[in-house]
């Protein structure tokens, strides 16, 4: 799917936009009026510049016919790789939008940038399949730091250890965890206990915060 902005002011490039067809229409026309009326309050794009969407780096690059297009990473790739898409960024913006939603969280996102850093367990691969994963967002450590820690919920395995812990970037976690992208932009205070074959547990300040019936975690997790 292509979309294109028509009414940015006329010394202004347009915007030509590439998604997949899986990204609901709605969420690309919020992303092209978003982008005009940027433009249009006086913001102005050049090539090389980076924008924030959601969670998402992105890199406003030339696209065909002097338009302007935006560049995402390609979520595999270390170092980052870039590709001209932002079906990643809508993507990811839906499930974070989704998830908080789910718990009763959809006012209180409070989006990282992916290039920000975690605090994880070093067993967080094995434990994602075998004794399950706890992710807590606690207050930031500074401007780089999300908040965020990922432990195994393995008894034995002390995080009290330096030694058995990693800083790395949300980059690095996703592109190894994808399936913990849902949950990066809970709000602090949040917490998360997956377990495999079983529904997610949130909490949120230390209340139990129940799974709204019919919503995108309750489908997901549905027996």
């Amino acid at each position: 799917m292509e979309i294109r902005t028509t009414t940015c002011k006329p010394e202004h490039p347009e915007f030509l936009l590439r998604c997949g067809d899986e990204i609901p229409e709605s969420f690309a026309i919020w992303l092209r009026d978003t982008l005009a009326s940027a433009v249009n309050g006086g913001e102005r794009f050049a090539p090389g510049q980076t924008y924030q969407v959601g969670w998402m780096t992105t890199r406003v690059a030339p696209g065909p016919d002097q338009t302007l297009t935006l560049h995402e990473p390609d979520m595999r790739s270390m170092p980052v790789q870039w590709v001209e898409s932002v079906a990643q960024t809508l993507r990811h913006l839906m499930l974070h939008r989704f998830t908080a939603e789910s718990v009763g969280l959809g006012e209180q996102l409070d989006f990282p940038k992916i290039s920000q850093t975690c605090l994880v367990c070093k067993e967080i691969s094995r434990a994602s399949t075998t004794s399950g994963l706890i992710l807590s967002r606690f207050p930031a450590d500074g401007a780089g730091d999300s908040g965020w820690f990922v432990g195994c919920l393995d008894e034995s395995h002390d995080h009290n250890v330096l030694e058995n812990l990693a800083r790395i970037t949300l980059y690095e976690l996703v592109r190894g965890l994808p399936e913990l992208v849902s949950f990066l932009a809970l709000p602090e205070g949040c917490e998360v206990v997956l377990q495999v074959d079983k529904r997610p547990a949130f909490f949120f300040e230390d209340e139990q915060m129940p799974i709204v019936a019919g919503s995108y975690v309750d489908q997901l997790f549905s027996v």
